[in-house]
């Protein structure tokens, strides 16, 4: 069986792949940082930054994935 941190490294490199082909990704950006910033490999600010960097054809969306970031690390206003 897999370990939780060799499906962790899986995941990563899937979000990676797919950011990669789709830099504007909203979605894997998100879930890549905020699972690297549980595991204490990223930060919020780097999260943050990564998601305002992609700048995503849906606004809405990036808005709220920097909201959950935001509520999460505390810092709701």
């Amino acid at each position: 069986a897999a370990s939780f941190f060799s499906q962790h490294d899986e995941a990563t490199s899937s979000w990676d792949a797919a950011v990669s082909i789709d830099p504007a990704h909203v979605e894997a950006t998100y879930n890549r940082g905020v699972s690297l910033w549980r595991h204490a490999r990223a930060t919020d600010e780097e999260v943050v930054q990564h998601l305002v960097r992609t700048r995503g054809a849906q606004p809405w969306k990036l808005r709220y994935l920097l909201a959950l970031v935001h509520i999460e690390s505390g810092q709701p206003e």
